[in-house]
């Protein structure tokens, strides 16, 4: 499985790509946090992922924060 890490300060471009999987057929699911600019947090998960996959997405993002801190 291939990884790819989207860095992007800009939520925009986020979105739409996003948008531009999902249209693709290539998205199976995923977990998102968001931060909105009142504080609040929302956080959640969709598609057809199984548990230990939810974990597993955690996992990876935890490690792209840890990499982009250490670089």
């Amino acid at each position: 499985m291939d990884v790819k890490n989207l860095v992007s300060n800009d939520v925009a471009w986020m979105v739409e790509h996003v948008n531009g999987l999902y249209r693709e057929g290539k998205i199976k699911g995923f977990t998102v946090q968001i931060l909105q600019t009142n504080g609040e947090i929302i956080t959640g998960t969709c598609g057809d992922i199984s548990f230990l996959e939810k974990l597993g997405l955690i996992e990876m993002a935890k490690q792209d924060i840890f990499y982009e801190a250490n670089s």
